[in-house]
C-alpha cells in the first residue's frame, strides 16, 4: 500500500511518480515523506504522526529492487547473459579469457552498465525501473571524485582542482582509491560496448560519455545496498563485489554515526511472494527463515525508543572516518567549528609516515615482519568518540623502525610488542615529528584554501567546498595536536 499525504510537504521532482511506481508493487508499505535534510539534502523523515517502537516504516518489495537478480528477468534487458555474474549454487561456463570477449561483470560493473544504457540518447536501451533512475542524483560538482575526474560533457571549472588540491594527503589518498577504481570499472565497461553486441554494432562506445559512466558509477557505489544474492566471487577477490542492490526509496534515507539517532538498518524479511506476511508487512518471522536471494523483501522497522512526528530517519552507512564519507560518498559529519567529538574519527598518516620510515631506519625487511603481523598499513591517529591516541598499527611500525637493523620480528612477537625501551622512546619521538609535519600541513592547506576562496565569487556549491575543506582540516588538526599534546607530556599510549 501506499500512505497518502500532502504533496506541498515534498520537493517537487518526481519523488510522486517513484511512490507511485513503488505502488505498483505488492507489499509497498510506507510511513516517510521526502523532506529538505538541511546539509544533507534529501532525507526520509516521519510524518503525520510519531511511529512506535519496532513498528515497520518501510517495505520494499523484492520485485523492485535492481540487481542483477531481477535484471536478468526483465523482457527489457539487452546486456548479454554471459556477461552476468555466475549463480553460486550452479555450474556455470567460466569467464570468457580476455581474447575471447568480456569477462564476466561485477555487481557495480553491471549495474553501471544498465544506467549508462538507460541514457542512451537514441532510447535503445529501456529499463523497467526508469521511474527510479530518473530520480537518481547527479554528484558534479560536490563529490569530490569530479574535482579530480575532468566533465567530458561540458567546460571545466578550475576552482574545484584546486580546492582538492588544499585537502590533506590523508584525504586525498581515499580520494585517489576511489577514483582508482572508477578507472579500472570504466575501461572494462568501454571494452563491453567496444567488443558486444549489441553494443558494438550501435557504437555505443562513442554514444555514452565518460560522464554518464562517472553519473552511473558514482550512483551504485553510494546508494546501494549490500546484500546475499547467491552469486559467484570473482577468483582472487579480497571482499564481496557481487551483492550489490538498488533499494528504491530506501536510498534516499542519511548517514549518521551517533548512537541515539540512528534507526536499525532494514532487515531482509522473506518476499511475499513466498511468505504470508501481510500487505503491510508488519510482522518479524519467528525461528530459523530461509532467505532465496531474489526473493527478500527490505524491510525498515522504527527504533526501540520510536520515532518523533516529523523526525528523519536515518542509520548508519558504516562506521567510517569523515574522510572516507567523503571520499565515497561527498559528505562529512564535521564543521568548520562547535563540537570537536566525532564518533569514527581518523587520519591515515601513511603519506607521513612514508617521508620518516626512509630516512629514520626503514627497510624491506622491517616491512615484511609488519606485513606478515599485519601491521604494515594500519597508521592512524585516531578519536573515536574518545582522547586522541595513535592505533596500535602505527606505534607498532615505528617501533620496528627503530629497532636494530639486526633484530628478528616474528608475527607472535609483534602483536605482544616486546620492543625495548630505547625502541618505544625513539618511537614516541618519531610520532612527535610526524605530527608537527601534519600541522605544517595543515597551515599549508589552510592558507590555499584562502587563495582560493577568493575566486569562488557567490556560488553557493564552492561555498560548500570550502566548508567541507575546512572543516576536514579542522578535524585533523584538532586529534593531532591531541596526539602531540599526550606525547610531548608523557602521557599513556596503551602498550607503549
Amino acid at each position: 500500500m501506499v500512505d497518502t499525504f500532502d504533496n506541498t510537504t515534498k520537493e517537487n521532482d518526481g519523488i510522486h511518480l517513484l511512490l507511485d511506481w513503488l505502488g505498483t508493487f505488492k507489499g509497498f508499505h510506507n510511513k516517510l515523506t521526502l523532506l529538505s535534510a538541511n546539509n544533507a539534502g534529501r532525507g526520509l523523515f516521519a510524518y503525520a504522526k510519531a511511529l512506535q517502537p519496532g513498528e515497520p516504516m518501510l517495505v520494499i518489495p523484492a520485485q523492485s529492487l535492481l540487481n542483477p537478480l531481477t535484471l536478468s528477468r526483465s523482457p527489457l534487458n539487452t546486456i548479454p547473459s554471459e556477461l552476468f555474474p555466475a549463480s553460486a549454487s550452479t555450474s556455470s561456463p567460466p569467464p570468457r579469457s580476455p581474447g575471447g570477449g568480456s569477462r564476466r561483470l561485477t555487481t557495480t560493473q553491471l549495474l553501471t552498465l544498465h544506467l549508462a544504457l538507460a541514457r542512451d540518447p537514441e532510447g535503445r536501451h529501456k529499463s523497467e525501473w526508469q521511474v527510479f533512475v530518473d530520480s537518481l542524483p547527479s554528484f558534479r560538482p560536490l563529490h569530490p571524485a569530479t574535482w579530480v575526474i575532468p566533465n567530458s560533457d561540458a567546460p571545466n571549472d578550475p576552482f574545484w582542482p584546486e580546492l582538492e588540491a588544499c585537502l590533506s594527503e590523508s584525504v586525498r589518498i581515499k580520494i585517489a582509491a576511489v577514483v582508482k577504481r572508477y578507472r579500472e570499472d570504466l575501461a572494462i565497461l568501454r571494452r563491453v560496448l567496444t567488443c558486444e553486441e549489441p553494443f558494438k554494432s550501435q557504437d555505443l562506445n562513442d554514444v555514452i560519455s565518460d560522464e554518464t559512466f562517472l553519473w552511473a558509477w558514482l550512483n551504485v557505489n553510494t546508494r546501494t545496498v549490500a546484500m546475499p544474492l547467491g552469486l559467484a566471487e570473482p577468483p582472487n577477490a579480497g571482499w564481496p563485489v557481487n551483492n550489490h542492490s538498488f533499494v528504491p526509496l530506501l536510498d534516499m534515507i542519511n548517514h549518521s554515526s551517533i548512537p541515539h539517532v540512528i534507526c536499525p538498518k532494514p532487515e531482509p524479511l522473506p518476499s511475499l511472494s513466498v511468505s504470508k506476511r501481510s500487505a503491510r508487512g508488519a510482522q518479524r518471522p519467528g525461528g530459523n527463515v530461509h532467505l532465496i536471494p531474489g526473493k527478500v523483501d527490505l524491510v525498515l522497522f522504527a527504533p526501540l525508543r520510536g520515532l518523533d512526528e516529523g523526525e528523519e530517519v536515518t542509520f548508519l552507512y558504516g562506521p567510517h572516518s569523515n574522510a572516507v564519507l567523503f571520499a565515497e560518498y561527498g559528505f562529512t559529519e564535521v564543521d568548520e567549528v562547535g563540537d570537536t567529538w566525532w564518533p569514527n574519527a581518523d587520519i591515515d598518516v601513511s603519506p607521513w609516515l612514508d617521508q620518516v620510515w626512509a630516512t629514520q631506519g626503514g627497510n624491506d625487511v622491517k616491512r615484511a615482519a609488519l606485513e606478515a603481523a599485519n601491521m604494515w598499513g594500519h597508521s592512524k591517529l585516531a578519536a573515536n568518540g574518545g582522547e586522541p591516541q595513535p592505533s596500535v598499527g602505527l606505534m607498532t611500525t615505528l617501533c620496528v623502525m627503530c629497532s636494530p637493523d639486526d633484530a628478528v620480528f616474528t608475527p607472535d612477537a609483534l602483536r605482544v610488542r616486546t620492543f625495548s625501551r630505547s625502541a618505544k622512546q625513539s618511537a614516541r619521538r618519531a610520532l612527535a615529528r610526524i605530527c608537527e609535519a601534519i600541522l605544517n600541513d595543515v597551515e599549508d592547506c589552510r592558507a590555499d584554501a584562502a587563495d582560493v576562496a577568493t575566486r569562488a565569487g557567490g556560488d553557493a556549491d564552492k561555498a560548500e567546498g570550502l566548508r567541507i575543506t575546512r572543516a576536514l582540516l579542522r578535524e585533523e588538526e584538532c586529534i593531532t595536536k591531541g596526539v602531540l599534546d599526550l606525547v610531548e607530556s608523557g602521557g599513556i599510549i596503551p602498550g607503549f
